[in-house]
């Protein structure tokens, strides 16, 4: 499971120091990568570091900006864009993942 943000530094220090990255495996920070979404190289970037990079079909993604949703769906992942929890809940559940 990966973050997958566009920040800054003081953002990123301070989430980190409340520890709400700790449930993460990969964490990608736009400040740290030098691109940010919708640049398609991130997304990129991202699926290498969590090893879907010939299998993009593989992960989803969920923002709440519809233009970073349509540029991960460009990359073969599955794109949801976030409007509140149970809408997450349900699309998350017909994509067969267990919530």
């Amino acid at each position: 499971m990966a973050v997958l943000s566009n920040t800054i530094t003081a953002h990123v220090t301070h989430n980190r120091e409340r520890g709400l990255y700790a449930p993460f495996d990969v964490l990608v920070f736009s400040n740290e990568v030098g691109a940010s979404k919708p640049d398609e190289a991130i997304y990129r970037h991202t699926l290498g570091l969590l090893g879907l990079t010939e299998r993009p079909e593989a992960a989803f993604f969920v923002d709440d900006l519809e233009e970073n949703v349509v540029a991960a769906r460009k990359l073969g992942l599955h794109g949801i864009v976030f409007r509140d929890a149970n809408q997450l809940t349900n699309d998350l559940r017909r994509l067969g993942v267990e919530v």
